[in-house]
């Protein structure tokens, strides 16, 4: 079992140059991949990859198991191996401390589960394994200097939505929405520090029922509904099933 790789390759391009050519594939090429062994402890839990540009530049690209494909745990991992690295000493370590103590187990029949996320999570690893190659590809969009400063306080949000409405254009929809998968950091939920190291990423679904006329401000409120489903209760009725299925 291989804990940590890491490897430095060089690119005979400047920065500039590369993004005007970039596509999928090449974009591919700067993060380490290997085909995944059925067995998990034969994975490499982390492999980091730099990619030097003529003339000055540097990308990093992590690879790692999804049990840590965590957007928080990522840089804080990225930041403690560039700390010992440069300077033998990590700044701010990750924490890796247990989650927060749970509730004694409910057994009552009549109590009302948060049967959503559970089920969202069912479905989803159902369906994770597929006998036919997925054609994925990628977008690029352009924002003025103004419109990015005047939706820096909730860029998240704003990118969220208009990413829902777009694509849902691109699958034929003219006036609706698909159904689409959110994920949520729930470290706040949780009690939590950022620094908290481990996923803490939980996903539920936001359905288009019950919007006639789309608009931004719609999938905004459909979006943020959904994200309020997602309390304490909810995660706590998820690591329940977790822990009591048979797989």
């Amino acid at each position: 079992m291989q804990e940590f790789v890491w490897s430095r390759l060089g690119l005979r391009v400047g920065v500039e140059e590369w993004l005007e050519n970039v596509d999928s594939e090449k974009e591919l090429k700067l993060a380490h991949w290997e085909e995944m062994f059925h067995r998990p402890y034969f994975w490499s839990t982390f492999n980091i990859q730099l990619t030097e540009f003529e003339e000055g530049g540097l990308a990093v690209g992590l690879s790692c198991t999804h049990l840590l494909a965590d957007p928080i745990s990522a840089p804080v991992f990225l930041k403690a191996w560039a700390d010992i690295s440069l300077t033998g000493k990590m700044v701010k370590p990750p924490l890796f401390h247990p989650l927060p103590a749970r509730r004694p187990s409910n057994m009552d029949p009549n109590r009302n589960h948060h049967t959503q996320v559970v089920n969202c999570f069912k479905s989803a690893t159902n369906n994770s394994t597929t006998t036919t190659p997925v054609q994925h590809s990628t977008t690029t969009l352009e924002f003025s200097d103004r419109m990015v400063r005047a939706c820096i306080a909730m860029a998240q949000s704003i990118s969220t939505r208009l990413f829902w409405v777009c694509i849902s254009k691109v699958k034929g929809k003219k006036n609706g929405l698909i159904d689409m998968s959110i994920c949520a950091d729930m470290r706040k939920v949780l009690n939590l520090d950022q620094g908290f190291f481990g996923n803490c990423m939980v996903y539920n679904k936001v359905n288009e029922e019950g919007l006639s006329r789309v608009t931004l401000s719609k999938a905004a409120i459909a979006i943020r509904n959904e994200l309020e489903k997602i309390d304490i209760e909810a995660i706590n009725d998820l690591i329940e099933s977790l822990e009591h299925s048979d797989d």
